[in-house]
C-alpha cells in the first residue's frame, strides 16, 4: 500500500519546497489511490493497520482521513477511506520523514534570501540546489559578484582574485553559469559559447596529442621526439609535408597504428569538428580518419568529411566489424541517427550493420593484427 503514496508525498515534498521558497501559504494535499478494497479479512486488517499508523491525532502529525462506511456480502460492514488529505506542513514532513531535512533546508534558503532576495525565483525551479550547495553558497556569490562587476579579460578561470580555491569555479560552474544567465540573459546566454568564452577570460590553449609514424620524420623535425603536444594555433603555423595524416579519436589508436613512411597521426579526442579546421597541411595531404564504430564514430566521420572532403575512413566497414563480431558491443541506447549524406556506400552499409545490431565497436578493441595489415 504505502508504494502508493510514497511517490505523491515526495513529489508533495518538492512541491512544497517550491511554494515555501516563493513565500505561498501551504495547500491542502490529497492522496490518490486506495480505492480498490481488500478482498479477504487479513488484507483487509493489514490495509486498516497501515492507514491507522499514519492517521494524524491530538498529539501526532500525519495524514487525515475521511472514513466511509463499506457493506461487503464477503467481509460484512466495515470502514473504508474516502479521502486522504495532507492540511498542514508539518504533516508532510512527518510522512515523507523530512522534518530535519527541511530544518536545514529552511536555515540555508534564509540565508541565501537574505544575501541575495532577488533570486527566489530562480531558486524555486531547483529547491534542490538550497542543499546541494550549502556549503558553497557564500563562495558562490563572491564569484558571481565578481564576475558581474569586473573586467575579466586579463584572467585565466583559477586566477580570478575571488576568496575561494582555485578549482572552486570549475567545480561549481555548472551553477555559476545559471545564476549569471538568470541575472542578465542576454550577456551570458550566448549559443554556442562556452562559460570561458561568455565571460571573455583567457583560455589555455588545448593540446592535441601527435605521434610521428617514421621514426626518421621524428629526427627531422622534433630531434627524434616521436609523440608531443601541439596547439591549435600551432598546427596552423606547421609547414610539415607528411605523405599521409590519420585523424583517431581515441589515444590508445594514435599508439595503435604502425609504422608508416611519412606518416602522422594526431589525437582529436572529439574535437575535430569544433577545433581542427582550416588547418593549412591538413587540406595538402591525405588524409584519413579512424573512430569507434558506432554512431557517434560516424557522425564525427561524416561531420569531419563537411572540414576536408577528401578524408577517408580506415577500419569503419563492414569486414571490419565481422571480423570483431566477438569485440562487439550492443549500446544501451538505441541508435537515432539515420542520414549520415556524407558517408560513402561502404561507409554507409557499416553504418546500417551496426544500427541493425545496435552495436558499436570501440577502437581499441581492434586486434593489433588487423590494424597492422
Amino acid at each position: 500500500m504505502s508504494e502508493i503514496f510514497k511517490p505523491q508525498l515526495f513529489k508533495a515534498y518538492d512541491q512544497y519546497l517550491k511554494s515555501y521558497i516563493l513565500g505561498s501559504p501551504f495547500e491542502r494535499i490529497t492522496l490518490r489511490g486506495g480505492k480498490k478494497r481488500p478482498g479477504s479479512t487479513a488484507e483487509l486488517h493489514d490495509s486498516i493497520r497501515y492507514y491507522c499508523s499514519l492517521e494524524k491525532s491530538a498529539d501526532r502529525y500525519g495524514w487525515t482521513i475521511k472514513w466511509e462506511s463499506w457493506d461487503s456480502k464477503k467481509l460484512g460492514h466495515q470502514k473504508w477511506p474516502g479521502s486522504i488529505n495532507i492540511t498542514s506542513p508539518e504533516d508532510l514532513l512527518f510522512l515523507t520523514d523530512k522534518s530535519a531535512e527541511f530544518s536545514v533546508f529552511s536555515k540555508t534558503l534564509a540565508f541565501i534570501l537574505r544575501e541575495k532576495p532577488a533570486i527566489s525565483q530562480w531558486l524555486a525551479t531547483s529547491p534542490q540546489l538550497v542543499l546541494q550547495y550549502r556549503e558553497q553558497w557564500p563562495g558562490i556569490f563572491s564569484v558571481v559578484d565578481f564576475l558581474m562587476e569586473n573586467e575579466l579579460s586579463n584572467y585565466y578561470l583559477r586566477n580570478i582574485p575571488v576568496p575561494v580555491h582555485t578549482k572552486f569555479i570549475e567545480v561549481n560552474k555548472t551553477v555559476i553559469w545559471s545564476l549569471l544567465q538568470y541575472y542578465n540573459p542576454s550577456r551570458y546566454s550566448v549559443p554556442g559559447q562556452s562559460f570561458e568564452e561568455v565571460l571573455g577570460i583567457k583560455q589555455k590553449s588545448y593540446l592535441f596529442n601527435l605521434r610521428w609514424l617514421d621514426k626518421e620524420m621524428a629526427k627531422e623535425t622534433m630531434n627524434g621526439i616521436e609523440v608531443f603536444g601541439l596547439s591549435v594555433e600551432e598546427l596552423r603555423k606547421l609547414q610539415w609535408q607528411p605523405d599521409e595524416l590519420w585523424v583517431v579519436e581515441n589515444e590508445t589508436a594514435l599508439y595503435m597504428l604502425p609504422d608508416k613512411r611519412k606518416g602522422l597521426a594526431i589525437c582529436s579526442r572529439g574535437k575535430a569538428l569544433s577545433l581542427l579546421k582550416d588547418i593549412p597541411f591538413f587540406a595538402q595531404t591525405k588524409l584519413y580518419y579512424w573512430g569507434d564504430l558506432d554512431e557517434e564514430g560516424f557522425k564525427m566521420l561524416n561531420d569531419f568529411r563537411q572540414l576536408y572532403r577528401h578524408v577517408q575512413s580506415r577500419y569503419m566497414d563492414c569486414n571490419c566489424i565481422t571480423h570483431h563480431l566477438q569485440h562487439l558491443d550492443i549500446q544501451p541506447k538505441f541508435y537515432r541517427t539515420e542520414n549520415l549524406n556524407l558517408l560513402t556506400e561502404e561507409e554507409s552499409a557499416a553504418f546500417a550493420l551496426l544500427l541493425q545490431k545496435n552495436g558499436r565497436l570501440e577502437q581499441e578493441k581492434l586486434l593489433q593484427t588487423y590494424v597492422n595489415t
